[in-house]
């Protein structure tokens, strides 16, 4: 099945100048071909090793001639109409007194409106690009210095290697002397993400060809916004706090990667060889926020942008971000700005920015969603299906109703009270004696404790959930009790409990413990309540959750003849033929296979039938019976064990394996023969 491809309007419109603006570009690299650990420590110990060769030695190599009977020194800039190159051009022609250079820069079309501009400061213009070598031949020709920045090709994922590695190469035989390339930072560090490793390939192909090198790393940049509220900041502020789930992200300013450019231009022997980190400041979503209102006194407005949506940026964009939340960038700003001290901040950009236009980012820019529709009826199709199957299988007789089941199993008991709220009552003289069901909710956990003061008996209900709820809640009836005293419960404390974000750190680890047979399945029968459960493993995990988990079941509720065929024939494979791991394909990770609440207290669980399974199987019984409410939890879960692709479909996949155990439950409480 195809996978299904909704995509923002509103980026798609600006994509290639968004994620340009990453200075980052996709490329399939083999896994088998990666580099390894010491080669990259072995060229940052290069870069950082002092190299002072003669001046004649670096600017007159052999066979270097100047074309330009005046000896000035001949600077080519790639990318002179874009972010990075348009700043080190900038920055050439703001320098006082610099009648020795000639600036060049590379055009597919010397009649443009931009070339035109560029060339009005006496900029020459040089027709060509980076496909065709006659075109460079002829710009490198006397070149003494070359910027090389290179943009992605979103089309042909290679595309950008080879267009840097053919630059490079004509640079050398044109006998340049000083290549500056801008990369990315963390290039080196087998991030996993194709935008850095095509970076890499650059690099690495930089210093095989032994040209005196540059190279710069810059960070995310700060112009992917405008220093003004806008449509464009209105989407993009809503994709970043969808995908970096409030994790910082480090920042530079394009004006500081012209200036670093142009000190290695003026400095060449001091900066041959030489990595330059650059990043100003390192901030977190809510730090731009608060930037921006700084600057124009009111904060800006985001977008709600749903993950499935933000997913459907291009995969090198997401993988990005999946290495933003995970290990983020290393660099130094400290180190950066001691080097630097002028390199913008986020509120200096904004501040020295407020004024300029907001159309330039925000013209192409809609919140218009487009879809295939095709793909959207079908996945709309299988959700509903999955609901009136859900529908059948809870009304047969005695099985429990997912989301109403907390009369029966969501209530606190004494093993899982949180020790804190016990320790406060003691604290203000009340004895915890017992510790009683008291009613439930879809997002929530309740309990009647009886507690003695005195000698006297009180009792006390008890609520846990997601803290901002809980807070809200705890406020709201401070507010009423004030207003008017005895028309709601009094609340007595706001507890925090235990972080649940190390329980869900645990459970990823032993999610991530894989059989290394790749089979699917356990070495030997086990029991989910009273039902036997067969293990024989196979290697696909569609053949052993339909033939050991679903069939022998199915068989068991006649009245679900005709469901189950649509289940098995329909929904099942459309959800696991489309399944994608973060690591492909799906593999056999270790689930515990009975994870609810009453098989845990604290941050232990117990009561496992354990088996190896595609790991989201076990979220279908976490989120039947509950007792994991916290999205600190599952933020804290999903960092370590990210959702499988699609995940828009992740919904109707954790409802598929709900399913499982409440036909488990009709066989075993009602409804079976």
């Amino acid at each position: 099945m195809e996978t299904i491809r909704h995509r923002l309007g509103s980026l798609s419109a600006n994509l290639e100048q968004l994620t340009a603006s990453y200075n980052r570009s996709p490329m399939e690299v083999d896994a088998g071909n990666r580099r390894p650990k010491t080669e990259h420590r072995r060229f940052r110990d290069r870069s950082s090793v002092e190299y002072s060769p003669t001046h004649d030695n670096l600017i007159n190599r052999k066979n270097h001639t100047m074309s330009n009977t005046d000896n000035k020194k001949i600077i080519l800039v790639l990318g002179a109409t874009g972010k990075q190159g348009g700043q080190v051009i900038s920055e050439l022609l703001a320098q006082d007194a610099r009648a020795d250079l000639v600036i060049r820069a590379l055009s597919r079309n010397p009649e443009s409106a931009a070339a035109r501009s560029l060339a009005a400061r006496g900029v020459q213009i040089y027709k060509g690009d980076l496909d065709e070598e006659e075109g460079l031949a002829r710009a490198l020709a006397g070149v003494d210095t070359a910027f090389l920045v290179t943009l992605p090709d979103m089309k042909d994922h290679q595309r950008e290697a080879t267009r840097g590695i053919r630059f490079v190469d004509e640079a050398k035989k044109a006998n340049v002397s000083h290549l500056i390339f801008t990369s990315v930072e963390d290039a080196d560090k087998n991030t996993g993400v194709p935008h850095f490793d095509t970076k890499w390939t650059i690099e690495q192909h930089i210093r095989e060809v032994d040209i005196p090198w540059t190279i710069l790393r810059p960070v995310a940049f700060m112009d992917n916004f405008t220093a003004n509220p806008s449509k464009a900041n209105f989407v993009g502020f809503g994709v970043f706090a969808t995908l970096l789930i409030g994790h910082s992200l480090h920042w530079v300013h394009t004006r500081d990667i012209g200036r670093a450019a142009v000190r290695a231009i003026n400095n060449p022997i001091e900066y041959r060889d030489k990595i330059i980190p650059l990043s100003g400041d390192v901030q977190t979503l809510n730090g731009v926020l608060d930037a921006y209102e700084k600057v124009h006194g009111k904060r800006p407005w985001k977008a709600y942008v749903p993950r499935w949506a933000a997913n459907q940026l291009p995969k090198d964009f997401t993988k990005m971000f999946q290495y933003f939340r995970k290990e983020g960038f290393s660099t130094d700003v400290a180190a950066c700005r001691k080097a630097d001290p002028e390199m913008y901040t986020v509120e200096k950009w904004l501040a020295e920015n407020k004024n300029l236009s907001t159309l330039k980012c925000c013209e192409a820019l809609r919140t218009t969603v487009v879809y295939d529709k095709s793909s959207v009826e079908e996945q709309r199709r299988t959700t509903e299906l999955l609901k009136e199957i859900n529908y059948e299988v809870l009304n047969l007789a005695n099985a429990p109703r997912m989301g109403h089941v907390a009369d029966t199993q969501r209530n606190l008991t004494m093993r899982q009270l949180p020790q804190d709220i016990v320790n406060q009552l003691e604290g203000q003289g009340f004895t915890v004696k017992s510790c009683e069901k008291s009613g439930s909710t879809s997002t929530s956990s309740t309990a009647t404790l009886t507690c003695h003061h005195n000698g006297e008996p009180l009792k006390f209900f008890v609520k846990i959930g997601e803290e901002e709820t809980m807070h809200a809640e705890f406020e709201s009836l401070m507010a009423i009790d004030a207003a008017s005293p005895g028309f709601c419960p009094k609340p007595i404390l706001l507890s925090e409990c235990e972080d649940t974000s190390e329980f869900a750190k645990k459970l990823a680890k032993v999610h991530s413990d894989t059989n290394r047979d790749g089979l699917f399945g356990f070495s030997c029968p086990t029991f989910c309540g009273s039902t036997r459960q067969e293990n024989t493993q196979t290697s696909s995990w569609k053949d052993f959750f339909i033939e050991m988990r679903l069939k022998p079941l199915l068989t068991q509720l006649p009245q679900l003849s005709s469901t189950s065929k649509v289940f098995l024939k329909d929904i099942v494979p459309r959800l696991l033929d489309s399944l994608r791991g973060t690591s492909f394909p799906i593999q056999p990770r270790l689930v515990h296979g009975d994870l609810w609440s009453g098989n845990a207290s604290g941050d232990r669980i117990f009561d496992p039938c354990c088996l190896y399974a595609h790991s989201e199987y076990e979220l279908g019984m976490m989120r039947m019976f509950g007792g994991w409410h916290s999205e600190r939890f599952w933020s804290a879960y999903h960092e370590e064990i990210p959702k499988d692709e699609p995940t828009e479909e992740f919904d109707d996949r954790i409802s598929m394996y709900t399913l499982y155990h409440q036909l488990n439950h009709a066989v075993m409480f009602g409804g079976g023969n």
